[in-house]
């Protein structure tokens, strides 16, 4: 095995035997020089040769007698050395000796490189830290700031809650008067409250009153009240009635006088009503109606003279009765004449039964029907009761037409 100088090889040797041999001294100095580790005798190598005899011997007996190495130390030992000889080893041992050295200096660096990453590591947790207690502490500055100024806060909060009681006090004082005054104006509008529900009670009963006359009302206009007001009722065979009272005579009906005198007066009472509500001329006449004891009067160039429409006895039938009939009669005429003129009509055409003087006709007489014509005496004397009935029935008729037509004219 050769070696080299220790500033050389710088390898590691351990338990080397030495046998060195001068040439020169070949035959004095036979000395042997084993490997530290495991004895084997070791060559030298001709470098070494060269070297003091003297001190190769002093290793050799050092190396033979005393060392006796471990692994462990053998490193230290190549370290402590100062001398090949000092720590000789065969080339095998230095094999496996520099193998393990290198597999421990791979795991030394592995260490290492885990102990920087742990360092860095540490370091830059160290950087964070330090950086978030400094957030931490500018947080905490921050948060005492808040904390003096919400602390001032609740301080006026506390004083503007001490306020705010007081206010509560008085308040709280002055609903409990407020409630007394309550209570008088509740029962004050419960009162109020049952006078407006009888009001309302009487003004739904005052509107459906009203109502109900509005509709009375327009019924009311919807009818003749002249017809209601003078009701005639006229029948063939029978006698005629003016508001239910008769006006005629027959032998088998026996009629109180008293009730033929008041239907002459419904009848002037009439007429009379027809001649104002339309306005017309009377003159020369002047209807007075005085209920059973109604009068025609009649002016004239010499006077007034009056005519009596009423009988006291039906025995004996006086010319005057006969002469007022004939006037009423005349007025109705009148009637006719100034109604036509008022309203442009042909005069004569408003009576179904045509008068002349003291007759009736049963029927409307011109010119074509003159001579068939039927003429009925509206006076009692010289013929019969049921003659003279039948011209008071026809004159009825007429009579109710002038209502029909003043009705129509004036709208009612």
């Amino acid at each position: 095995m050769n070696f080299t100088s220790s500033s050389q090889s710088n390898c590691l040797l351990s338990d080397v035997n030495l046998f060195c041999v001068d040439k020169q001294d070949e035959d004095k100095i036979n000395c042997e020089i084993k490997c530290c580790n495991c004895g084997e005798v070791l060559t030298l190598h001709e470098s070494l040769k060269d070297n003091d005899t003297s001190k190769i011997m002093e290793y050799s007996s050092i190396n033979n007698s005393k060392l006796s190495f471990i692994q462990d130390n053998t490193v230290t030992m190549i370290a402590k050395s100062d001398s090949p000889f000092h720590v000789p080893m065969c080339n095998d041992c230095h094999l496996v000796l520099v193998e393990d050295l290198r597999l421990k200096n791979n795991i030394l660096d592995e260490q290492n490189k885990g102990y920087k990453r742990c360092l860095t590591k540490i370091t830059s947790s160290e950087n964070e830290i330090i950086e978030e207690e400094l957030e931490k502490t500018l947080k905490l500055k921050k948060l005492q700031e808040k904390e003096r100024t919400l602390q001032q806060e609740l301080k006026k909060l506390e004083d503007e809650e001490r306020e705010l009681e007081s206010d509560i006090k008085k308040l709280e004082e002055k609903e409990g008067q407020l409630q007394g005054v309550e209570k008088k104006f509740i029962s004050t509008l419960k009162v109020h409250h049952g006078d407006m529900v009888n009001f309302s009670l009487k003004k739904l009963s005052l509107k459906l009153q009203e109502t109900f006359a509005i509709e009375q009302l327009n019924e009311l206009r919807k009818v003749n009240m002249l017809n209601k007001t003078f009701y005639i009722y006229v029948n063939n065979n029978e006698i005629g009635c003016i508001n239910d009272l008769r006006l005629g005579r027959l032998p088998d009906q026996s009629i109180p006088l008293n009730e033929f005198n008041a239907a002459w007066g419904q009848c002037v009472l009439c007429l009379h009503v027809l001649f104002e509500l339309l306005g017309l001329n009377q003159y020369p006449y002047q209807l007075i109606p005085m209920g059973s004891q109604s009068i025609i009067r009649e002016y004239t160039s010499t006077g007034v003279k009056d005519y009596k429409l009423y009988e006291s006895s039906w025995t004996i039938f006086k010319a005057y009765m006969d002469d007022a009939i004939s006037v009423y009669v005349k007025c109705l005429q009148k009637f006719d004449i100034e109604f036509c003129q008022q309203n442009n009509i042909v005069s004569g055409t408003i009576f179904p039964y045509t008068i002349r003087n003291d007759k009736i006709a049963e029927e409307v007489v011109n010119a074509s029907n003159e001579g068939s014509a039927i003429w009925y005496s509206i006076k009692t004397q010289f013929q019969k009761d049921e003659r003279w009935t039948k011209a008071m029935r026809l004159m009825l008729i007429n009579l109710k037409n002038a209502i029909m037509y003043a009705a129509s004219v004036k709208g009612i």
